[in-house]
């Protein structure tokens, strides 16, 4: 992993790419556990490719872990972005999504467009996979069902939901 962020860090895209493609499943999913005023699941997933394009950036090898690192940027960029909105707004969202320290960001037009191309390309991926597939990633991620429900509904066991789920993962990251 370190290979790959030294060069994204000189701007290799496909470095960049690759980074944000093994980090999908958390943009997904952070994707639809914010609820933000007047943005739908593209707007939240582009800005939390934004916001690993920003972690690369300033991420320091050998500090911590980049994973963590990643995760705590992408959550406290979401943060940020909902509490602006419920400032503008004057809506009251649940305690729990305003845990987090507000980061300041600033992406350029190229970040934007990776991430918008990254939407694209997420949402091929998941259009392309077979219905079954389909339907745990849509009821998992976006319906926010969990395992045990989908299983109940399928009429199998939550093992072979879990290991369906984490196949149709890998497959959307190899199409990606």
């Amino acid at each position: 992993m370190e290979k790959l962020i030294i060069k994204a860090k000189q701007g290799d895209s496909s470095a960049t790419e690759a980074i944000i493609n093994e980090f999908m499943p958390l943009v997904i999913n952070q994707a639809y556990k914010y609820k933000i005023p007047s943005y739908d699941y593209e707007d939240v997933v582009q800005h939390s490719i934004l916001s690993i394009i920003k972690a690369i950036q300033i991420y320091e090898i050998g500090d911590t872990s980049f994973i963590s690192f990643v995760s705590k940027i992408v959550k406290n960029n979401n943060v940020n972005l909902l509490l602006s909105k419920m400032k503008h707004n004057r809506e009251v969202q649940r305690q729990e999504i305003l845990d987090g320290s507000a980061d300041n960001y600033l992406f350029t037009l190229e970040d934007e467009v990776i991430a918008w191309d990254m939407i694209k390309s997420l949402n091929k991926a998941i259009n392309k996979l077979n219905d079954v597939d389909r339907k745990i990633i849509i009821d998992f991620y976006f319906k926010r069902k969990d395992l045990k429900s989908i299983a109940a509904e399928q009429g199998v066991s939550y093992r072979q939901i879990h290991t369906l789920k984490k196949n149709a993962i890998n497959n959307v990251k190899k199409m990606i």
